[in-house]
């Protein structure tokens, strides 16, 4: 009994009681050479051990996805890979015309598009193009309707 209050830094008559609220609930036995015996340690070894019993049981993803098609009247197929595929455009013949610019080394653009009769969306044809004539040739390319000013 001295070890275990020194241990747990409580005093001998708190340890007394204690012990004795626990043989009384029948928490614990007292062994031979003293030992004290937990009763039911898997019961009291972790409070996830202990609650196991007033939890739902946990539903497989294979119910899940019947519980989604059910629910909403579609139906769920195990591939995703469908949502995850980005939009391609098809390829468009792009026409490139140089217009020279009263600066040396400046040059603008004008694009026409192939023959497509949808409206086009967000084209990065032409900051692709615009990016590669900085980088390759040194030739400051203007966006639509921008003026460039000598630096």
């Amino acid at each position: 009994d001295a070890q275990i209050c020194e241990i747990l830094s409580i005093k001998k008559a708190l340890w007394q009681r204690a012990k004795q609220r626990f043989l009384i609930t029948n928490r614990i036995k007292i062994g031979q050479k003293s030992a004290i015996l937990i009763v039911n340690w898997a019961k009291y070894q972790s409070e996830y051990e202990r609650q196991r019993d007033y939890r739902p049981p946990r539903k497989s993803s294979e119910s899940q996805i019947e519980a989604l098609s059910v629910n909403r009247g579609k139906t769920v197929t195990k591939s995703y890979n469908a949502k995850l595929q980005p939009k391609v455009r098809p390829e468009k013949e792009i026409e490139i015309e140089m217009v020279p610019h009263p600066t040396p080394g400046v040059g603008v653009f004008s694009f026409k598009e192939g023959n497509d009769s949808s409206p086009p969306l967000y084209d990065s044809g032409f900051e692709t193009v615009r990016t590669a004539y900085e980088r390759d040739f040194g030739i400051l390319v203007p966006l639509q309707g921008q003026m460039i000013e000598d630096a």
